[in-house]
């Protein structure tokens, strides 16, 4: 495919969704932390975090859900924004 030239070894590349920013309890196993807030790399602590950066979408998923997604991802998106509420003293 001649768009592929220049991509070096021209493998196919597909971004997904689901699973790009994983929960873990320390940035050594995943990005953000149950309550979605992001690790901050450069700090000694391996679970600092980056004051009031959230992600609060379907990437904190693991993976593909059995059923649909939607209401998976609600529901962690609502917990998030709860957890940003309380962390940053919002209404």
């Amino acid at each position: 495919m001649p768009a592929w030239k220049g991509f070096g070894d021209r493998r196919l590349t597909i971004t997904h969704p689901l699973g790009g920013c994983g929960i873990a309890a320390t940035r050594d196993d995943g990005v953000v932390n149950a309550e979605g807030q992001v690790y901050d790399a450069g700090a000694e602590d391996p679970r600092a975090v980056h004051e009031g950066l959230f992600v609060v979408d379907a990437s904190v998923l693991p993976g593909a859900v059995v059923a649909h997604p939607t209401m998976t991802i609600v529901a962690q998106a609502l917990k998030t924004m709860k957890a940003g509420v309380g962390v940053n003293g919002g209404p």
